[in-house]
């Protein structure tokens, strides 16, 4: 995918219908059994035009989660787990977008229970954590810690998180949970004293 897409409104358009078609059709059945021709045909977008921005059905899935983490505030950087107030906030933030469309996002992890969108959600995490843990810390992660081992554990704990509050039947007290939530990201396996 190229590092920076156009932001012409035409160009914008185009990207918008395609993340809606495939959010669309991804409610429906696996993401696995979603074809790029039905991604583009669902979005009316030829596909020599998707290639102009994407190389497969995957770049376009990370896309969308680039877009989702911008449209609700989500800071996906590893100082997250650096303090209880920032964590809480990043917590209270995915969880009331959540609690907002859950019945949508319910159906979508029920689609998606045993297919490659989990994995490449957590490896879109991962990575996203990574390349901000070796932006704050160039030398390499506090403590000397694996940054890799750093970031997918982190990554891990907030995909099983938002996972395990779109499973539960429950409605909690978002504030509370992500209150007690950062306080499991910074104990001190997690804690990065930036």
């Amino acid at each position: 995918m190229p590092t920076q897409l156009p932001a012409t409104v035409s160009a914008q358009r185009t990207l918008t219908l395609l993340r809606s078609s495939l959010f669309t059709l991804m409610l429906g059945r696996p993401f696995e059994k979603i074809s790029l021709t039905e991604i583009c045909r669902h979005a009316m977008v030829p596909r020599s035009t998707f290639y102009h921005y994407f190389n497969d059905k995957y770049d376009l899935l990370n896309h969308s989660f680039d877009v989702f983490a911008q449209e609700i505030g989500l800071d996906l950087d590893i100082r997250i787990i650096a303090g209880r107030e920032r964590s809480s906030e990043f917590f209270l933030t995915l969880f009331t977008f959540l609690q907002k469309n859950k019945a949508t996002y319910r159906r979508l992890i029920i689609s998606h229970h045993q297919d490659t969108v989990f994995e490449s959600l957590l490896l879109y995490l991962d990575n996203r954590l990574y390349e901000s843990l070796l932006s704050a810390f160039p030398g390499g992660s506090p403590d000397g810690l694996p940054a890799r081992m750093l970031s997918r554990i982190t990554a891990g704990f907030i995909l099983s998180a938002g996972r395990a509050y779109l499973e539960s039947d429950e409605e909690p007290d978002i504030a509370r949970l992500s209150e007690r939530l950062s306080l499991c990201a910074n104990e001190e396996f997690f804690l990065l004293g930036v």
